[in-house]
């Protein structure tokens, strides 16, 4: 009846599912997550409070995020909504700060609040003990609506905002944990790290910006296209200037160190940054820019070479690591710079479908292994190897959602790995056989990369399912021990068999065991119940003089005189 009513004022068209109100779905999909860390600071002092104002508004957001797929599929999507206005810097240079709404930030945007919702439920069960958890559900609320904004953001003055806020962000995650020294070194490293790397892409956003007169990306694409003949020196510079905060965002070559420290912070953060926010960040800008990407050759052959080493060098090094969420993360480093190669291999079509085709599916499969492993690691009490191994055998079902993960990383057809992967390396292969060397750079390296990629998957999934060799053998010796029984009287256990101490270790004495006495006390042997030293041994427990009153009541005793007072 609702429905009805505002359609019949025009407001609401059911068709399209268009809103003619100032409030967007796209306004919902940020503003909502901003709302969690508002009300959780200021509304609530109880944990079981603060999640119930996490989860409810982060799934709202989902929902908000779902109807603008909704319109967008439709055809009632606002292309451009406004948010504050513009901002007046004069006639010369426009700061529209409005939103943009496309088909692919809408699936992004999805993405992030499913990913978001799901971190929001799992962090109850697994910082129910926390009395910091109402901190940590408000920094993924705004975590969350910082990476929103970014994916949603028409204007490069809004995505640098969200870019900021998700690095200091990523600080309060990671350093959770502050009591802990690696963690708070992991949280600083985080910040610096991605700090030195985000200076370039404020000057590359300036020479954008300042050669179109206007930080609308709309307005940058359409004069960029225009002078690329005259001005493509200007233009490689800054698109160079952004590839380098892409690389240190995205923990690439030569920022890649920070992204397995921040292993360190809780499994949660860990979800929430490796599979749909912070690491995918760059691929979303660069994605928004594709048009002038193609535009640079130069550009495109320095990203291709960046992903290309980071991609094979973190395979390598996930192979080789003795925790598996030190592997995820050297696995999450390699998985974006695949992303980054979609975007290096732009499409026929020029468009950024081959790198959002594969963060979508890279969120989905490596928020579930992240979530299952932390899940995993509560009940064994660590993820190293010694740890982990075997500890999928008593649990069957997260054995299923981690081999599902496992294979979608993978690329095992039919799930969605492997279709998002494939679409790169068929069109690294076609653009490479047509002459494109940055195709050839391209296809070499995710020839090698799948290879690894199979290999330390497997690794991974046979340390879960199986014992090592040590845990084998000392298994085989229980099973031998409990197989050797004898009959034994009761008197030869008492008279022939071996003695052993307290903890039942066999000892080397043939005489009677002495039993551990404190420093105060006299020899057991020394004792006589109901006699003078015992009453002596007494005294030494209560009196503060002990030693003078058992020496002096000892030579009362040999001298037949009564004692002096101490």
């Amino acid at each position: 009846m609702i429905l009805s009513l505002v359609g019949s004022n025009g407001r609401f068209d059911v068709s399209t599912l268009a809103v003619d109100f100032p409030i967007q779905p796209s306004h919902l999909a940020v503003l909502l997550q901003v709302a969690i860390p508002v009300l959780i600071i200021l509304c609530t002092r109880r944990s079981s409070h603060a999640f119930a104002i996490a989860s409810v508004f982060s799934f709202l957001g989902l929902v908000a995020a779902i109807a603008l797929l909704l319109q967008q599929t439709r055809g009632g999507a606002v292309a451009g909504p406004e948010t504050i206005g513009s901002l007046p810097l004069g006639p010369g240079f426009a700061v529209p700060l409005h939103l943009q709404v496309d088909r692919l930030s809408v699936l992004v945007a999805v993405a992030v609040g499913l990913v978001s919702w799901a971190v929001q439920l799992f962090t109850r069960w697994y910082l129910y003990s926390d009395p910091r958890y109402r901190q940590f559900a408000a920094g993924v609320g705004l975590f969350t609506a910082a990476m929103q904004l970014v994916v949603l953001s028409g204007d490069v003055l809004l995505i640098l905002v969200g870019w900021e806020l998700m690095g200091w962000c990523s600080y309060l995650l990671i350093g959770h944990e502050s009591e802990r020294k690696k963690a708070r070194r992991a949280s600083y490293k985080a910040f610096m790290v991605t700090r030195v790397a985000d200076t370039p892409l404020v000057i590359g956003l300036a020479i954008l910006s300042l050669g179109a007169h206007s930080t609308g990306i709309g307005d940058i694409v359409r004069h960029w296209s225009a002078v690329a003949d005259t001005s493509g020196g200007a233009l490689t510079a800054a698109l160079l200037c952004l590839i380098c905060a892409v690389a240190g965002k995205s923990a690439q070559v030569p920022f890649q160190d920070w992204l397995p420290d921040a292993m360190e912070g809780p499994t949660p953060a860990s979800a929430l940054i490796h599979a749909a926010t912070m690491v995918a960040a760059g691929t979303v800008v660069l994605g928004k820019l594709i048009t002038l990407l193609e535009l640079s050759d130069t550009a495109r052959v320095v990203l291709a070479i960046i992903a290309s080493v980071s991609m094979v060098g973190a395979g390598i090094l996930a192979f080789c690591q003795h925790d598996l969420k030190r592997l995820l993360a050297w696995s999450t480093v390699s998985q974006v710079g695949l992303m980054l190669l979609g975007l290096a291999v732009v499409a026929t079509d020029g468009s950024a479908d081959l790198g959002i085709a594969h963060l979508l599916s890279h969120a989905m499969f490596k928020a579930l292994l992240f979530l299952m492993i932390g899940w995993v690691s509560v009940l064994v009490s660590g993820t190293t190897v010694e740890r982990m191994s075997g500890a999928l055998s008593k649990h069957p079902e997260a054995r299923r959602m981690v081999g599902i993960g496992l294979l979608a990383l993978a690329a095992v057809p039919p799930l969605a790995g492997f279709a998002s992967k494939d679409l790169i390396i068929d069109e690294a292969a076609r653009r490479g056989i047509d002459g494109d060397f940055t195709a050839r750079i391209a296809f070499a390296a995710l020839a090698c990369v799948v290879l690894l990629t199979a290999a330390y998957t497997m690794r991974m999934w046979l340390i879960l399912i199986h014992r090592t060799g040590a845990q084998r053998v000392q298994v085989r010796e229980w099973v031998d021990d409990s197989y050797d029984v004898q009959d034994v009287g009761i008197v030869e256990m008492l008279t022939d068999l071996p003695q052993v101490d307290i903890h039942g270790r066999q000892t080397d004495q043939t005489g009677p065991i002495e039993q551990p006495l404190d420093d105060d006390e006299p020899p057991l042997s020394d004792q006589q119940p109901g006699g003078e030293r015992d009453s002596a041994s007494n005294c030494s427990r209560c009196c503060p003089s002990s030693a003078a009153c058992w020496s002096s009541r000892r030579c009362s005793t040999s001298t037949g005189s009564t004692p002096t007072s101490g």
